[in-house]
């Protein structure tokens, strides 16, 4: 009997990590969260994990991560969380991120799984924003959390004839069998917009609540001939139908003259934090001329004024 020893060399061979990305949109005039997960499958501190995300147009950035000067950035696992597209302030449309990531071995050794995020871009100087009643929303509260659909409602006993509510500047596309889509999102408008008889928009479609946050913060107020406060409400529910614990928000929005006292947005966050934003927008369609016994004819200014206030509800 002749015994001997084997050796065996074996190589370290990296394990593709999971990536999953979720299409999203906002305007060109702002940062957009972007919904990049991945994490390593080898979990046995072998591997280094990092996420290279390209297609970016010339003049955007990222709010995290290395800029690879070559229109694509490199993102570590700590910087997927909070990471946003800053767009240029000139592109519109939809952008077709590649988002890559790659789990690396110690020896070299590398595997990466690719993902396209699509983020649709609004031109911000088209958006109607002199009605925007959640520019200031945040989402944080179910952070992570998958939303099934939301609510908006006008108050009845604070609704003025003629009002509704719209989405600014989204992209809204009719389906095959005719149902309205928010462009790159998984959201229905459903009944193609707002319900007349009920006061309300909903929305539905699973989607994460970055992207619904995204949505809700470009829902506009279509006022109609009077002045005054409106009531707005906001909902929103889990996959199972059932009322999310934070997801309920009060908003009041007054439209008033400038002879009135209301010459801001202000949103009061669940933080008790104010965060101001000056919202007067005046028409050139609106002023009108009288008579003025000195100068013949003067203009009035009938610069309309926004003031929103959200509360969260717990």
């Amino acid at each position: 009997t002749t015994s001997g020893d084997v050796h065996i060399a074996v190589t370290a061979v990296a394990d593709a990590p999971t990536l999953q990305t979720t299409d999203t949109s906002g305007s060109n005039n702002g940062a957009i969260a972007l919904n990049i997960q991945s994490a390593l499958v080898d979990t046995d501190g072998s591997e280094n994990l990092h996420v290279t995300v390209g297609g970016l147009p010339v003049g955007a950035m990222l709010t995290a991560g290395t800029d690879n000067h070559d229109g694509t950035w490199t993102l570590q696992s700590s910087d997927l969380a909070h990471v946003s597209l800053v767009p240029s302030g000139t592109e519109t449309g939809t952008l077709a991120l590649t988002v890559t990531a790659t789990a690396q071995e110690a020896n070299g050794s590398t595997a990466s799984t690719t993902s396209l995020l699509h983020v649709a871009v609004a031109d911000s100087h088209s958006l109607a924003t002199d009605g925007l009643l959640a520019s200031g929303l945040s989402l944080s509260a179910v952070s992570g959390q998958t939303v099934s659909h939301a609510i908006v409602s006008l108050d009845p006993l604070a609704f003025h004839t003629g009002d509704s509510l719209s989405l600014a500047g989204l992209q809204l596309d009719t389906t095959a069998d005719g149902r309205t889509m928010i462009a790159s999102t998984n959201i229905e408008v459903v009944g193609g917009g707002f319900d007349n008889v009920h006061h309300s928009l909903t929305l539905a479609g699973d989607a994460d609540a970055s992207t619904y946050q995204s949505v809700l913060q470009a829902l506009n107020l279509n006022a109609g001939a009077d002045n005054g406060t409106r009531a707005i409400s906001i909902d929103l529910y889990d996959q199972g139908g059932a009322h999310m614990a934070l997801g309920h928000f009060d908003l009041s929005h007054t439209v008033g003259t400038v002879g009135d006292a209301l010459t801001a947005l202000s949103t009061t966050l669940s933080t008790g934090l104010d965060t101001t934003f000056d919202s007067s927008t005046s028409s050139s369609g609106l002023d009108s001329a009288v008579a003025d016994p000195f100068s013949g004819s003067s203009t009035v200014d009938t610069t309309v004024h926004h003031d929103t206030t959200i509360h969260t509800g717990f």
